[in-house]
């Protein structure tokens, strides 16, 4: 298969709810084009590929470099600032915190440098076709995408909780689908589906799970309860942080564990006091 297909494939496969459909149709079809760049069968190929796995409602059989090209004023290479410009562009990407985010089908995911330049990466030989970006321009693209004020910040919906494919809406206390319009900063490791049905009380078989896991202690069970619920309050002020002390092996870690159950490992930062 070729190269720039198999990159195509890897892309959509990782990415496909994180391209911005309106911005690619619009970089592939509102420029006025470049009469010098010759057609090239493997870009129309590529670019038709991308047109049905994302079905795009414009014309397939074309070589669209040189509207991209025209369209970001790319003379021979595209320097970093246009390929920021671009990825700004085509992807939904966006800032919470100081951090990127990209939207998934899990909703918006947090993005670590590795995961950004995959998809930069494979982004960049997808459109352009014969142009593959260095590992430095990578690194570059990446930092302007943290510095740039082109990025727009998320607002965090306070009322909803991520579940995976879904949300937990907390007014109408009913599941709903993602929406790239609704960004939560409180996710569970957890896939609720919309027939779910949630109710306040507490299932039977997660209620001997806690018991359990107090060691049959219903006071503990219950402090384990509210500490959990303080990690879910709209309250970040609270939610933020949750400090743990007392002497060596008095059951610290075990709530560490807890916790980065309920969440997203990658959500969940411990550290002794000393370290802070």
């Amino acid at each position: 298969m070729n190269h720039i297909l198999e990159m195509l494939i890897k892309l959509l496969k990782v990415g496909m709810e994180a391209i911005d459909r309106k911005g690619l149709i619009a970089i592939l079809t509102s420029s006025i084009g470049n009469d010098e760049m010759d057609d090239s069968e493997q870009a129309v190929m590529v670019y038709n590929e991308l047109i049905d796995k994302l079905q795009l409602n414009i014309p397939k059989d074309v070589d669209y470099r040189p509207n991209i090209y025209s369209y970001f004023g790319i003379q021979k290479k595209p320097n970093d600032t246009i390929l920021v410009e671009m990825m700004i562009s085509i992807f939904n990407i966006k800032r919470f915190d100081s951090e990127l985010f990209v939207f998934k089908d899990k909703g918006w995911q947090k993005v670590n440098e590795d995961e950004l330049q995959g998809l930069i990466s494979k982004m960049i030989q997808v459109l352009l076709v014969d142009y593959k970006p260095s590992l430095s321009i990578l690194k570059n693209v990446v930092v302007g995408l943290q510095n740039s004020i082109d990025v727009e910040e998320l607002v965090e919906n306070k009322q909803s909780i991520a579940c995976g494919h879904n949300m937990f809406n907390l007014d109408a206390f009913e599941v709903v689908e993602n929406s790239i319009k609704i960004f939560s900063a409180t996710r569970l490791n957890l896939e609720l589906v919309k027939s779910d049905v949630i109710t306040e009380k507490t299932p039977p078989h997660f209620n001997r799970y806690m018991l359990e896991f107090a060691n049959f202690d219903s006071d503990l069970q219950y402090f384990l309860f509210q500490h959990i619920a303080v990690l879910l309050t709209a309250n970040t002020k609270y939610r933020r942080a949750l400090l743990l002390y007392g002497g060596s092996k008095n059951g610290k870690s075990v709530v560490i564990n807890l916790v980065r159950s309920f969440f997203y490992s990658e959500d969940i930062v411990s550290k002794a006091l000393n370290e802070l």
